[in-house]
């Protein structure tokens, strides 16, 4: 089941799928858009497309996890998001995931920059899908006792 991480923004939107197996998160390119209406579009037509069954926001919650302006805007993101799509959406504290993406690019280019986005969304992603593993599932990929049973 594949999930996407978005990293919501007015006017850039980072993005980030996983793989089939929902065990590792791949940032996508950040989209551009002009308006509420335009994001949700442009979302929604990933989504078909990529086949995404879940849909994991960034929620920008604040020091003592009580509801910001902007965690406010991005819930009514995903209401519009939930009304054109049948994706599951989930939320997920992205508290850190700028300064996370900005260390692991490196920031100070353009190209890094348009890129800060995403990779805030793909960790997002992962941080949300290695949440849902269990342990083992963690170190060892869905379909790993069935090699074991079948080698020679």
């Amino acid at each position: 089941m594949k999930t996407m991480g978005i990293d919501y923004g007015d006017k850039r939107i980072g993005l980030a799928i996983s793989d089939d197996t929902g065990f590792l998160a791949s940032p996508i390119p950040t989209l551009k858009v002009n308006s509420l209406a335009d994001a949700v579009s442009k979302i929604q037509r990933i989504i078909k497309n990529q086949k995404i069954a879940r849909v994991v926001l960034g929620l920008p919650l604040g020091p003592k996890r009580e509801e910001t302006q902007k965690s406010i805007q991005i819930r009514y993101f995903a209401d519009a998001l939930k009304t054109t799509n049948g994706a599951e959406i989930d939320f997920w504290n992205e508290y850190y995931s700028t300064k996370s993406a900005q260390q692991n690019l490196a920031a100070g280019t353009k190209r890094k920059k348009r890129n800060l986005d995403s990779e805030a969304a793909r960790i997002i992603l992962q941080e949300y899908l290695d949440n849902i593993k269990t342990p083992k599932d963690k170190f060892f990929p869905q379909g790993y006792d069935q090699l074991l049973m079948n080698a020679p």
